[in-house]
């Protein structure tokens, strides 16, 4: 199962620590089932179908959307990194 790893303010919504296994074949497959475990945390990371805007996730360091999206291919020794984008002035 690849590791999936949060920022603080995820791991909020998710009640787990830095790093967690979830099961899944792709980014979206993973996602899905970390979204499934906390319903808070399901409406942090999608808006209804759509992966929100604002978050950045990285497979073993490179962006997903450099490499197939949510469609990206995952081993078990995979390593997914999610953080929120953070703005202001």
């Amino acid at each position: 199962m690849p590791t999936i790893c949060l920022s603080a303010p995820l791991r909020l919504h998710a009640g787990c620590g830095p790093s967690s296994r979830v099961p899944g074949a792709t980014v979206a497959e993973v996602l899905a089932g970390l979204a499934a475990r906390s319903e808070s945390l399901g409406r942090m990371l999608f808006d209804g179908e759509r992966l929100r805007p604002f978050l950045n996730v990285y497979v073993n360091d490179a962006d997903m959307r450099r490499l197939q999206g949510l469609d990206t291919p995952l081993a078990d020794s995979d390593a997914v990194l999610v953080i929120g984008s953070v703005a202001g002035g």
